[in-house]
């Protein structure tokens, strides 16, 4: 599942449990 924590459309997800929605 793609943003399970943040549902963010198109985020990155940084290595070590973090979500993080960086958007272009």
């Amino acid at each position: 599942m793609k943003g399970a924590l943040h549902p963010c459309e198109g985020g990155r997800h940084q290595k070590g449990g973090r979500a993080l929605c960086t958007r272009p």
